[in-house]
């Protein structure tokens, strides 16, 4: 049964986790010509050990920190048990202790035992939120590579997703480069939605410097594979990015292989926040559901002190702010955003001419139900 289960794995970045930890932790180095980073499993040599000390040098971006970390010991005693909540708060409580990670070795080592096939399946259920982890511990990048996520990604190289900061309001996780850019994007379309969670923007950042995926930005919240493509994304983004004042400009998709949509910076937001952020677009166009900042606003999401600008081309719903806005008996918000220099081209029934701008510059809109 296990062994069905390795064969059909759709997660190679956890076997490469595995094979280094096999190995002895004697890690392959992996250079990006392009750009000079780490874009594949890479360390000098032997993975640096972390110890109860190393909890003064700064705080791990996955678990929660408290007054009382140095003082904290690994007891094998106080496990809960495998694949349970009170296993996965104990587990990343505990990430910055060389014990646990040698508890993960032996566990992988043999996946055919009962503990072996329990921590594995947990260790799936909680992919990315383990990888941030051992990244952290290990000190080297793993980059999630594009075989993981699906035929959409195949040329989306070099995205990294170890950010500074452990996602909470007070230290969110800091996006400082088109790489970590890319990351996030890749993370959600992996399935993890970032619910509850924070992201700052720390930097201008520009999209033209993607050379790969023929320059096209894939959404954050947005499809896995072309065969997807019918349907809405299966996760959308649920977390608050804060552009703290900062651009992104550049933004493009204008690939016409395929019938796309869902499309913008953003693909499928739900229950997020999107805020103080200056959004410039070289150009977005395709289906439906085709915006500059999201391709569809649903629940009770927020956008505020948001610019757009930029054409959007579409074949139905549009808009520069935000492709369409949905959700049930919920209702978006959408305030003191301004679409400057917009211009829409579609035929869809809910396609705004200039994505609010033209109604009012500066306005609050509480929106229910399309």
């Amino acid at each position: 049964m296990i062994k069905r289960k390795l064969q059909k794995a759709k997660k190679p970045v956890i076997w490469a986790l595995i094979a280094v930890m096999a190995l002895g932790n004697a890690v392959p180095a992996f250079a990006d010509d392009r750009t000079g980073d780490e874009t594949g499993i890479s360390s000098g040599g032997k993975v640096p050990r972390a110890t109860s000390n190393d909890a003064e040098k700064g705080a791990d971006p996955v678990r929660t920190s408290t007054s009382n970390d140095a003082d904290k010991e690994f007891d094998l005693e106080d496990m809960p048990e495998i694949g349970s909540n009170g296993f996965t708060k104990w587990f990343f409580d505990h990430v910055e202790f060389e014990e646990l990670w040698e508890l993960v070795s032996e566990l992988l080592s043999d996946v055919e035992s009962e503990d072996g096939k329990a921590f594995f399946a947990w260790m799936e259920a909680n992919e990315e939120r383990f990888l941030r982890a051992y990244e952290k511990y290990a000190g080297f990048s793993i980059a999630l590579l594009s075989a993981a996520t699906g035929d959409l990604w195949d040329e989306w190289s070099g995205a990294k997703m170890d950010w500074d900061g452990d996602g909470s309001e007070e230290s969110p996780y800091a996006i400082t480069s088109l790489a970590e850019l890319m990351g996030l994007s890749e993370a959600v379309a992996q399935g993890e939605s970032f619910d509850g969670e924070y992201f700052e923007l720390r930097a201008d950042i520009d999209i033209r410097d993607l050379v790969l995926n023929g320059g096209n930005w894939n959404p954050i919240g947005w499809y896995k594979n072309k065969a997807d493509l019918s349907g809405a994304p299966k996760t959308a983004f649920k977390g608050t990015f804060d552009g703290a004042g900062n651009t992104i400009s550049g933004l493009k998709f204008t690939k016409n292989d395929y019938d796309y949509s869902y499309l913008g910076l953003f693909g499928f937001i739900e229950d997020a926040t999107i805020k103080n952020l200056n959004l410039e677009a070289d150009e977005v166009s395709g289906t439906d559901n085709i915006g500059l900042l999201a391709g569809c606003m649903e629940g009770n999401s927020i956008i505020y002190n948001v610019t757009v600008s930029g054409p959007v081309y579409a074949e139905g719903d549009a808009g520069g702010i935000a492709g369409e806005i949905t959700g049930g008996s919920s209702r978006a918000v959408i305030e003191n955003c301004i679409a400057d220099g917009v211009t829409v081209n579609s035929e869809g029934v809910q396609a705004l001419p200039a994505g609010l701008a033209e109604m009012s510059r500066r306005q609050t809109w509480w929106m229910s139900p399309c």
